[in-house]
């Protein structure tokens, strides 16, 4: 995993800006979340067009609104499931 050790940002604020294995730490804590969602949209049975959105959702922005309700639909389903 490859993160730029120095930015423009850090060099005119540097107490704003994390250092380069802070970044590399939460480049890397984000990759394992998106692989835990991916796995999940593989297990459930959604549409493939509804599929691909929430996956366009998932790299563009980590805070969509349809992904957090589709995730949040199934865990509550999971919760039902299991008395």
């Amino acid at each position: 995993m490859k993160v730029q050790k120095y930015t423009i940002m850090e060099r005119f604020e540097p107490d704003i800006m994390y250092s380069a294995s802070k970044r590399k730490e939460m480049k890397e804590s984000r990759l394992t979340e998106v692989k835990k969602i991916v796995s999940i949209l593989d297990t459930i049975k959604i549409s493939k067009t509804k599929k691909e959105k929430l996956l366009r959702d998932l790299i563009q922005s980590p805070f969509s609104e349809r992904l957090r309700r589709t995730i949040a639909d199934l865990e509550f389903e999971d919760a039902n499931e299991n008395p």
